[in-house]
């Protein structure tokens, strides 16, 4: 069975109290959020792809940028993120994994490719610490910037005799990609005796790319992720839907934006002190192009509170014809983490990121989660100033046969 706390609260005596659980079976949980979402995703997802049935044919997608796994952490476990997304590269592999930071983060990357290919990245996470639109906290928003340069060819032209007429050398293409995401607590979830809090989150995306300095398109797409966290029993569920939108057209034809459905698994292990063990498995699925990959890994890391702490991660993807093994490595002291990992494919072409974390600002739990105690009388009033009552006046003694004023038998607003 699976019980479902609702937000909602109930007085009693002056008191407050959370409302009686709501127990449903585990065929029904999915009808009060998760069927919810899936509508909403699918709705939007038909919305903006109407004109798709028209569109290429599967198999051609455009933008390979958003297929690229990012952020040298993830990076390091073959990119089975979704049920980790703990930092803001969230957003492109879970946008619901925004809501589990607690501390403002801003980060940097720089890919190096085959020849002359890079990516650069840049991002920012803002925890926020008003309840939310479900009011229950743990809100966060989040923005970053992809650009990436496809290297340059050379074009050579010819006269009509076949003579060469003149050569240069132009970008053979670049894309940019700016998102905007933000996530939420949305309840909390008993699963066969395990509590998980549940989390959501959405992600928009501006995509605009060209192809030898003189074509270039644009197009708008939505990413959706939901994330089960149970910090009891160190294990993590998600799963997302990505780069839903419309295509992306060049001339006349039009391809299809590389749609990617991912759920994945996390499990926490602390195996001795300072020492922690994450064992992670996820599964895509590639909309267009008709492919399954799977992903796994595990992430070491030593380390205690204050002091430096070390990562080394590893892992595989198979299934595709571009799968392969990867491995890296972080290093993190105080508010600084440096992350790095080289993954390798089947056709032996090697990828090399490094990223610069920076972390500042840490938001305290009680204000970051919504406390239902913290619910006042006045809804004028913060949600975060505790509903105290003044103490009992004291007054001086009194003589025998004087009469004065006394304490209230029980203390209250004026």
């Amino acid at each position: 069975m699976i019980e479902w706390y609702s937000g909602k609260v109930v007085k009693r005596g002056g008191g407050v109290r959370r409302r009686p659980a709501i127990v449903v079976s585990l065929l029904t949980l999915p009808l009060y959020h998760f069927t919810t979402f899936c509508l909403l995703t699918l709705s939007l997802y038909h919305f903006t792809t109407l004109p798709l049935s028209c569109a290429s044919s599967p198999g051609i997608t455009a933008v390979p940028i958003l297929q690229i796994p990012i952020g040298s952490r993830a990076a390091g476990i073959a990119g089975a993120f979704t049920g980790v997304a703990d930092d803001a590269f969230a957003m492109y592999y879970n946008p619901a994994g925004l809501s589990l930071l607690n501390s403002q983060e801003s980060t940097a990357q720089y890919i190096k490719g085959l020849a002359d290919t890079a990516m650069e990245f840049a991002g920012y996470v803002h925890p926020l610490s008003f309840p939310g639109i479900s009011e229950r906290g743990h809100a966060s928003v989040a923005a970053s910037v992809l650009f990436s340069q496809n290297g340059k060819i050379e074009i050579n032209r010819t006269n009509a005799d076949g003579s060469l007429r003149d050569s240069r050398t132009v970008s053979a293409g670049s894309d940019l990609v700016g998102s905007l995401g933000y996530a939420e607590k949305m309840g909390d979830v008993d699963l066969f005796g395990t509590r998980f809090s549940l989390h959501g989150g959405f992600a928009g995306k501006y995509i605009q790319t060209s192809l030898v300095q003189t074509y270039n398109a644009s197009a708008a797409a939505l990413d959706a992720g939901l994330l089960l966290n149970s910090r009891q029993k160190g294990l993590r569920f998600g799963a997302s839907v990505l780069n839903m939108g419309k295509p992306v057209r060049f001339i006349e034809k039009a391809d299809p934006l590389p749609l990617m459905l991912k759920a994945g698994a996390s499990y926490l292990h602390q195996i001795g002190r300072g020492q922690n063990l994450r064992l992670v498995l996820q599964g895509d699925y590639f909309y267009y192009e008709k492919q399954t990959e799977v992903a796994g890994g595990f992430e070491y890391s030593y380390g205690y509170e204050r002091e430096a702490t070390v990562a080394i991660r590893a892992g595989y993807r198979g299934l595709n014809d571009v799968a392969g093994l990867s491995f890296g490595f972080g290093v993190q002291y105080e508010m600084i983490q440096m992350d790095y990992a080289w993954s390798l494919s089947r056709d032996l072409s090697d990828m090399h990121l490094v990223t610069l974390t920076y972390r500042i600002g840490a938001i305290p739990e009680s204000k970051r989660g919504y406390r239902l105690e913290y619910r006042l009388k006045s809804p004028s009033r913060s949600l975060e100033e505790p509903t105290l009552r003044k103490p009992p006046r004291r007054t001086k003694p009194q003589a025998p046969g004087k009469k004065g004023k006394t304490s209230p038998l029980v203390p209250g607003w004026d």
